[in-house]
């Protein structure tokens, strides 16, 4: 198994606002991509400390039996319990003051800080659990040639971010927005067998917005993308995944150099990304 990620700002950001984190933890192994919003200050920051959190809390939150072991169970409050939790590893009294001695002696609302899309996948030997609070893109390559693609993203506004949980003013105006649901596009293809289906639909606001569940032993990887996967003009974003799973070796950083070579070959045609693109992957038939 090969756990790797990489990212590419926009030109148009002066700080990358998205972050991406493979682990190796206790017998749990994953990655945790996230996105902060660009039209909230500081998520940046908040992305950072999401994918930290939510790799500390991926073994006691996720898997632990005698906890909470709803990662792909729906269960009354999970998500209240598990802000609850993030901010308890962050300790929130310490990022508000670190966030007010940076930005002018401000004190910031966390809620407002972590809007922010977060996307995990984990597998612990048996099973692969996939969740995504917010939008952005997935691929899934089974064994068998299938080929899943998954994309959500708000049909108006933002997408559903998890601390929208937290603060219920936000959250009423958040729902209020006219067209408040999210799209989901799901794609299956296998060449192999000539299937090539596509499905679009819309859907309630839920948290998560994506929660899927797979045997290890049947893929062959899993890509999860932020939404800069869709920020190529005249590309569509299923294209841009084809490309950066298009790989010429599986070792060392692998995922950084297709991330690399894809933007060198896209520059070339004048094509650039206009949101920040990170994009985190397990491969299962490769090696570190």
């Amino acid at each position: 198994m090969n756990i790797d990620a990489a990212t590419v700002a926009t030109k148009s950001h002066q700080y990358n606002q998205d972050y991406a984190l493979p682990f190796y933890k206790d017998g749990i192994n994953g990655v945790v991509v996230c996105d902060g919003c660009s039209g909230t200050p500081h998520s940046d920051v908040a992305a950072r400390l999401l994918a930290f959190s939510f790799v500390d809390l991926i073994d006691n939150i996720f898997y632990n039996e005698h906890k909470v072991n709803v990662f792909y169970e729906r269960k009354k409050d999970y998500e209240g319990h598990l802000i609850n939790r993030i901010l308890q590893d962050i300790d929130t009294d310490v990022f508000n003051i670190r966030i007010s001695s940076v930005y002018e002696n401000k004190t910031l609302n966390y809620t407002h800080i972590f809007d922010a899309t977060t996307i995990v996948a984990a597998e612990n030997g048996d099973n692969v659990l996939i969740k995504m609070y917010g939008d952005g893109a997935l691929k899934i390559k089974q064994k068998n040639g299938t080929e899943l693609f998954y994309k959500i993203e708000p049909c108006n506004g933002y997408p559903p971010y998890l601390f929208y949980l937290k603060n219920e003013e936000r959250l009423a105006e958040f729902l209020k927005q006219e067209n408040s649901e999210i799209e989901k596009t799901t794609i299956i293809r296998n060449t192999k067998l000539d299937i090539n289906s596509v499905m679009v639909c819309a859907d309630k606001m839920k948290w998560p917005s994506l929660n899927l569940k797979f045997k290890t032993e049947d893929l062959e990887y899993i890509m999860l993308c932020t939404d800069g996967v869709s920020s190529f003009p005249n590309t569509k974003w299923v294209e841009v995944v084809d490309e950066l799973t298009n790989f010429k070796s599986l070792k060392g950083e692998f995922m950084q150099r297709r991330l690399k070579a894809m933007m060198k070959k896209y520059n070339k045609e004048g094509l650039y990304n206009a949101d920040d693109l990170t994009v985190g992957i397990i491969h299962f038939g490769a090696e570190k």
